[in-house]
């Protein structure tokens, strides 16, 4: 995530630093041991899983009866 405008090859940065972490051993056995999935995809990926995501997110809140304060 990062803030909206921010310059495309600045988030392909950091996608590139994210991918190569979670590829480290040591790294990806932190993130599982706390019940984290270690993957490193493209931008493109991770914006297309936020949008499927969001109207199930949408949903449970609504389930939820949770209330903006």
């Amino acid at each position: 995530m990062a803030p909206a405008g921010t310059d495309k090859q600045i988030i392909e940065r950091i996608a590139g630093e994210v991918a190569r972490a979670v590829r480290d051993p040591k790294v990806a056995a932190v993130l599982v041991a706390n019940g984290l999935a270690p993957v490193g995809g493209s931008p493109s990926e991770f914006a297309a899983m936020i949008a499927a995501d969001t109207p199930l997110w949408i949903e449970a809140v609504k389930f939820s009866g949770l209330k903006a304060e």
